[in-house]
């Protein structure tokens, strides 16, 4: 999605329109999604683990490459809940490279949609403060920064415990394979029996992976799609951590 990210001047005199599509995420085959979120995302999407060095769990959006099955041709959502990780965007905070202690800098994808209309909101003050609007799209981000820790150290000791097994999904249709896609690490069921944790986020991915299997059948991936309303305020369930770890470029 992110094809020309840039950090935030709080100078920078940039308009923001929220946009009625999500056709900005129409070739995204995976997101990452974290633990907060997992009791909404189970319920529609398949979680699973790709080997792609993020240590984060995926929702599986598509079998096609650069195809997402959960935005339609008029560009809306087909699924109740969407994740994190869609609805941060352009947004992202970006680990400062000269920085020996976790600070980042608000950045934006200047080239998406929502920046195209010169009469959208500012995102700055004229006192270079953030707006109401940033403010809310600064706590989403700092929310996702803290679950995005707590999520990679339970799939480190799943990990560690030896549970992940590779795997290569096949999709058929009339029992004939018309996708595939490889490189996904799925629990291994056998390997789990036995298996306990005193890290309680573990147990609860773990769980989510293995109920999330239905959503290849029932879900939006197996062609059952709906409608959903178009882009709303940011969901306000993460929980957020201090400002100082953000730092605006000047």
């Amino acid at each position: 999605m992110y094809q020309n990210t840039q950090a935030l001047d709080k100078s920078q005199d940039i308009k923001f329109t929220q946009v009625s599509n999500y056709h900005f995420a129409a070739k995204e085959n995976f997101c990452p999604v974290f633990l907060q979120e997992l009791p909404q995302v189970v319920r529609e999407y398949f979680i699973c683990f790709p080997n792609n060095q993020t240590d984060l769990p995926h929702a599986l959006l598509g079998f096609q490459q650069n195809t997402n099955q959960y935005v339609s041709e008029d560009g809306s959502w087909q699924a109740e809940y969407i994740p994190a990780y869609i609805r941060r965007y352009p947004f992202i905070l970006a680990k400062k490279e000269d920085s020996a202690q976790d600070e980042f800098t608000l950045a934006a994808d200047i080239n998406a949609p929502h920046f195209e209309q010169a009469t959208g909101e500012p995102l700055f003050t004229l006192n270079n403060q953030p707006t109401e609007l940033m403010q809310n799209k600064i706590q989403l981000l700092k929310g996702i920064e803290q679950q995005r820790i707590i999520t990679q150290q339970a799939v480190q000791e799943i990990e560690k415990a030896g549970l992940f097994k590779m795997e290569q999904l096949t999709i058929k249709l009339k029992d004939q394979p018309v996708a595939s896609i490889g490189g996904l690490r799925m629990i291994d069921e056998e390997k789990l029996k036995g298996f306990t944790s005193n890290y309680g986020p573990t147990m609860e991915l773990i769980a989510a992976h293995l109920f999330s299997k239905a959503n290849l059948q029932y879900g939006v991936l197996a062609g059952k799609k709906r409608a959903v309303p178009e882009p709303g305020p940011v969901d306000p369930g993460f929980s957020f951590g201090d400002d100082d770890i953000i730092r605006f470029d000047q």
